[in-house]
């Protein structure tokens, strides 16, 4: 059965999709939060824990470079329309303080019935 919602985000996309999400402990060394796929439509990372966490595609730079995402409930989001081929690269993420975690909600094209 197709839901409101899931005819919307079929649509923007142009075609069928699957939601895969997960959480990651993050560590004070790069941490590999989602590899390549370049059938990723779009990605969103949230920080749910209290300590920041520097996301970067491909190999991270030491320290606390790297895109933001704030502690207690900072969000990065990716989408292949606005963000083109970055969307399906290895994207790895670190902290300066642990505990940290985020949330990954990854957006995944898949044809059924195609070989």
């Amino acid at each position: 059965m197709s839901t409101s919602l899931h005819r919307f985000i079929g649509a923007q996309f142009g075609g069928n999709y699957e939601a895969q999400n997960k959480s990651v402990d993050i560590l004070t060394t790069k941490t590999l939060v989602i590899p390549h796929n370049f059938n990723r439509l779009g990605a969103n990372f949230a920080n749910y824990g209290s300590n920041d966490v520097y996301v970067w595609p491909g190999e991270l730079p030491a320290g606390a470079k790297g895109f933001l995402v704030a502690a207690n409930g900072g969000i990065l989001t990716l989408n292949a329309r606005d963000d083109l081929v970055l969307v399906g690269y290895d994207w790895y993420a670190t902290t300066l303080t642990t505990p940290a975690s985020l949330l990954v909600v990854e957006i995944i094209e898949y044809n059924q019935g195609v070989a």
